[in-house]
């Protein structure tokens, strides 16, 4: 999907499941975009939910913004194989066989939103192998994680309004497994990126700011 000015080119259609929404601040967002300047060129991976609000927003970018709602695809078929050809998938081809991101794709963010929460160790591992390669020596992410593995399962899900806010709406479908991993963790399975910024949110989350670590930095 493009838009007329042909600012920004979508590879999935946008989701109309939920319509209905809230917002709320994020100075961690503001943060992102802050010297995201609208003419230069963007790359970004959604993981998670096309919401037409985050579509709507990127489309103020010279964006190529691809959508993957990686959790709608669970449970993977490398955990519980039909047959013998199943069983020879790793999770890393199946996960990036679902991503599908094309061959010199370079990203400039990540949202991974809060599918870290549900994805598990392995997954995560897996995940991060597929995206190395697509990543640069300024690239961020964006996260929700839990404050500890005791933090209730969250009841939303997000998606971009504007550069500084957020929006909020209740989930109708749970994804399987919600298995949140301590924050340190977590980012020792982040192994491309480090931790700029985190804010504790009202719900016991924790929204993360991430940068690519130097080692993992293109030349």
């Amino acid at each position: 999907m493009n838009n007329q000015d042909g600012q920004i080119s979508v590879d999935c259609p946008p989701s109309t499941s939920e319509s209905s929404f809230e917002t709320q601040p994020s100075r961690l967002l503001q943060s992102l975009f802050e010297n995201i300047q609208a003419e230069k060129p963007l790359v970004v991976l959604n993981i998670g939910a096309a919401l037409p609000e985050t579509i709507n927003f990127f489309a103020n970018y010279r964006c190529k913004l691809f959508i993957t709602d990686l959790l709608a695809e669970f449970p993977l078929s490398a955990y519980s194989p039909r047959d013998e050809s199943e069983s020879r998938i790793t999770l890393r081809d199946e996960i990036a066989d679902i991503l599908s991101i094309p061959d010199g794709v370079v990203f400039d963010i990540v949202f991974f939103w809060d599918s870290p929460n549900y994805l598990g160790e392995d997954n995560i591992s897996a995940l991060m192998q597929v995206l190395k390669p697509h990543l640069h020596g300024k690239s961020k992410a964006h996260c929700f994680v839990a404050r500890s593995p005791e933090t209730p399962e969250g009841q939303i899900i997000h998606g971009i309004q504007d550069a500084g806010h957020l929006t909020v709406r209740r989930r109708s479908r749970f994804p399987p497994n919600y298995q949140p991993l301590p924050q340190s963790r977590l980012l020792s399975l982040l192994k491309s990126f480090t931790l700029d910024r985190s804010v504790l949110m009202r719900d016991q989350r924790l929204e993360l700011l991430l940068t690519v670590v130097k080692s993992d930095r293109r030349v």
